[in-house]
């Protein structure tokens, strides 16, 4: 039990394994330093087995600790519990324990909740208080059933084990060593615990409690798993078991040939062992049982006599009792009374407490010796005590049947309830599968509904699009119906007329060429010229205005200097102009710009100044004026002659469009560029003769 507890410790507190003088507590200042100092002082003293130093010096610590350290109060106590424990003041060992079990609940140390509570199972066992052992049990059961800690839940898995071994429950024992070993594997896996060795152990254990309860096959099993774990280290380390669980099992199958190699390889791999006598007391007293079985008295005799040897330097109580009783029982029964007195007083020597039925045998083995020997007060005295220990263990065998009657009643009534709960669990699972599976339904629905709708909604709307599309469509197919019919209309109408004095000059031309004197024809070449002048123009016209109805003809706003433009505007329409001697009078600031459509711009002055140049008197001036008001540059130009009105001028835009004549169709066109450029045209009339057309364009 020292190697465990010294183990549990050196992984809680972080042992030191050099020895190290007691502290000078006087040298250190603070609390903290003095505390640490004297952890590692007690941590190192478990390590010996000077039980009374270290609870000693356990006190010690508690006392250095501030009340409000909580933490080194628990540390300290559990050094003290262990210490008690192995001094087997039970008592003691249980106030610390407790102690500490309570502290670790307040600060919620999870290390040392668990660690006080194995010890205190282990001192519950050994006392056999099974009420409060089976207290800690369950509170060890309810941390390895919530923990998280997979390293906690595998020794807590162990301990359960190891409890339910002691009260004989082998299901529940061997299921949690079942569970433990696959924790184990797991945290192997996870990388979590690297020592695969102790997952051999875990197999051999398991292996023994089936040779225990008889199952020796099955024994066998667990134990090679184990052995091929541990391989060549068996016999090496803390490993000194698995060869004996083995002897164990054959001879439980009576396999004398693997029982007696077994027997051979233990001895040959205990040499130089500090636990050699340990081992071979064990190995000789299982090969002394299995000839006694056998009735071979002098093997049997032999092997006996040879564990008993081994034992008197065994340290192993268990392994020294039973050498001792095999041996004494051999001697009795070869009629060797004295010697087997004297073997029989070294057992009595032992702590029997632990087993009732052995020491009862040990009695009547005592009392029959001193029967053959005519001892009859001896054998009286012991014959009694024969028959104390053994109504004792009638009254608590009778005790136990009850209870377990009682417990067996327990269980049926509780397996009865557990049935109705998994039944009454049941029905609520099934109720519970039919309710999701009508909501799911119910969901899948609505989702069918809504994702119906979508789509309904969805074709809805791309119809929708279709329709207003097509309707443009048809607007746009509308509005080139209705531009193609002007077209036709102003073709049909205005251009014929020039286009036939053309033809009708040509054909006089051509069936009378004499018919016209020269005078004559140059008045009329020079009417076909003003006709095929006016006809260039309208066709112009027309192309442009004919643009300017489709979508695709876009305007392209930019900076633009109005200087360039109307001199463009002179210069294509110089021989209109001089035609009739007409002149310009321009005040535009060169520096003038606007943001507009060149072409656009272009057209709409053409179109201005071949109307004023149209309607001035011969050796007349056009005026041409430009300046800049706010935001908008103002364009002027001026004619005299005929007066032309703001209010011809709307009337003439309003017009229907199939109404609309060759003299027309420049305004209008003007008209229609001017707003796309946005700009605005409009004519005043200062005195009656005169008309001035006034443009405005932004001028950003």
């Amino acid at each position: 039990m020292k190697t465990l507890i010294f183990f549990l410790l050196a992984i809680s507190f972080g042992f030191a394994g050099i020895a190290q003088q007691k502290p000078d507590l006087s040298k250190l200042k603070s609390a903290g330093e003095k505390i640490a100092a004297w952890h590692e002082y007690c941590n190192e003293l478990l390590g010996g087995s000077d039980y009374n130093a270290v609870a000693d010096a356990a006190k010690t610590g508690i006392t250095i600790t501030p009340d409000d350290s909580l933490r080194a109060k628990a540390m300290f106590s559990l050094f003290a519990g262990l210490a008690y424990e192995n001094l087997k003041n039970y008592p003691v060992a249980e106030n610390y324990l407790n102690f500490v079990a309570e502290t670790a609940k307040k600060i919620n140390h999870h290390n040392y909740l668990v660690l006080a509570l194995t010890r205190l199972d282990n001192i519950y066992s050994y006392t056999n208080n099974t009420t409060l052992r089976k207290q800690v049990i369950n509170q060890l059961k309810i941390i390895g059933d919530t923990t998280s800690n997979q390293k906690t839940k595998y020794e807590l898995y162990n301990v359960l084990g190891g409890y339910y071994r002691d009260i004989n429950n082998y299901d529940s024992s061997i299921a949690f060593r079942l569970q433990s070993i696959d924790l184990f594997k797991k945290l192997l896996k996870e990388k979590i615990s690297e020592d695969t060795i102790n997952l051999g152990y875990a197999y051999t254990n398991l292996g023994n409690m089936f040779n225990e309860i008889g199952q020796y096959n099955k024994a066998l099993e667990y134990l090679n798993e184990g052995a091929n774990i541990i391989g060549d280290k068996a016999l090496t380390g803390n490993e000194e078991t698995l060869y004996l669980y083995l002897m164990t099992s054959y001879k439980g199958l009576q396999n004398e040939d693997s029982l007696l190699k077994y027997y051979h390889l233990t001895n040959k791999g205990m040499a130089n062992r500090d636990t050699l006598f340990n081992v071979l007391t064990q190995a000789n007293h299982i090969l002394g049982d299995f000839y006694s079985g056998k009735e071979n008295s002098d093997k049997a005799s032999h092997y006996a006599s040879l564990a008993y040897r081994y034992s008197k330097k065994s340290p192993d109580a268990d392994g020294r009792i039973q050498a001792n009783t095999l041996y004494a029982n051999l001697l009795y029964k070869s009629g060797k009374y004295n010697e087997a007195l004297t073997v029989l007083r070294d057992i009595q020597k032992e702590d029997l407490e632990w087993d009732k039925q052995l020491s009862a045998n040990i009695h009547k083995t005592l009392a029959d010796c001193f029967a053959n020997l005519h001892q009859w007060d001896s054998a009286y005295f012991y014959h009694n005590l024969y028959s104390e220990a053994s109504s004792a263990i009638l009254q608590a065998t009778a005790n136990k049947n009850i209870a377990d009657a009682e417990a067996i009643y327990q269980n049926k009534e509780k397996r009865l309830l557990i049935e109705a709960k998994n039944l009454e669990l049941e029905n609520a699972a099934r109720q519970r599968f039919w309710l999701i599976l009508g909501l799911s339904l119910v969901a899948l629905s609505a989702l069918l509904l809504f994702v119906i709708y979508r789509n309904k909604k969805r074709t809805a709307t791309i119809l929708d699009e279709k329709n207003k599309q097509l309707s443009h469509l048809n607007h746009e197919l509308n509005e080139a119906n209705r531009t193609k019919a002007k077209l036709f209309s102003i073709i049909g109408h205005d251009l014929r007329s020039p286009i036939n004095q053309v033809y009708q000059f040509l054909k006089l031309q051509q069936l009378n060429p004499n018919a016209l004197n020269e005078q004559q024809k140059a008045q009329l070449n020079g009417k076909i010229q003003s006709a095929a002048g006016s006809l260039l123009d309208a066709m112009e016209d027309l192309l442009l205005w004919s643009k300017t109805q489709m979508d695709a003809f876009k305007t392209q706003i930019q900076p633009v200097n109005i200087v360039p433009i109307i001199i463009t505007c002179q210069n294509l329409l110089q021989l209109n102009s001089d035609a009739k001697n007409l002149h310009y009078q321009t005040e535009i600031p060169n520096e003038l710009i606007v943001h507009t459509d060149a072409n656009y711009l272009q057209t709409i002055i053409r179109n201005l100044l071949q109307n004023a140049i149209k309607t001035s008197p011969e050796n007349a001036a056009i005026h041409i004026r430009a300046k800049r008001e706010n935001e908008k540059a103002a364009i002027a130009i001026r004619n005299e002659g005929g007066s032309f009105t703001q209010q011809q001028y709307e009337q003439l835009i309003h017009q229907e469009h199939n109404t609309i004549s060759l003299s027309g169709l420049g305004l209008h066109l003007v008209h229609e560029l001017t707003e796309k450029i946005g700009g605005e045209i409009r004519f005043s009339n200062p005195t009656e003769n005169i008309t001035i057309a006034t443009i405005s364009i932004p001028v950003s």
